[in-house]
């Protein structure tokens, strides 16, 4: 690395994601959520240099999903709208609901990720048309 530091063949290396996601001083109220929240910080930063930052495909130093710098996932940009493609079409064509009488699943942590309870049903049934 240009400061001299080296690491050992085999090393593991990665980055902080999660304390950077729910940092307040990058988010506010990160434990709460807000499905607008990027959109709302896009609009509060329409006409300067942070604009860009809070788009789902976005790198930069508080935004590491995708990874950073040179070796930031090169395939973002097909993820993202495949995701989208995939959610509008479940939408479109699908009735979702939980199991009569249950609310969402309590959330799990795996790791560092926060999943729904995987033994929870979801009924899916595809619209008639």
């Amino acid at each position: 690395m240009a400061d001299g530091t080296q690491l050992a063949r085999g090393s593991t290396i990665a980055l902080a994601s999660e304390p950077l996601n729910l940092s307040p001083h990058i988010y506010p109220n990160p434990d709460v959520f807000d499905g607008l929240r990027h959109y709302r910080l896009q609009r509060q930063n329409a006409g300067s240099d942070l604009r860009g930052s809070y788009q789902f495909t976005s790198i930069n130093k508080t935004s590491v999903n995708f990874g950073y710098g040179r070796h930031s996932c090169p395939g973002r940009y097909l993820a993202s709208e495949m995701i989208k493609v995939a959610v509008a079409m479940i939408l479109l064509e699908c009735d979702i609901k939980f199991e009569d009488g249950k609310d969402r699943p309590k959330n799990i942590k795996l790791d560092t990720f926060i999943a729904p309870d995987h033994s929870a049903r979801l009924l899916i049934r595809r619209r008639r048309t």
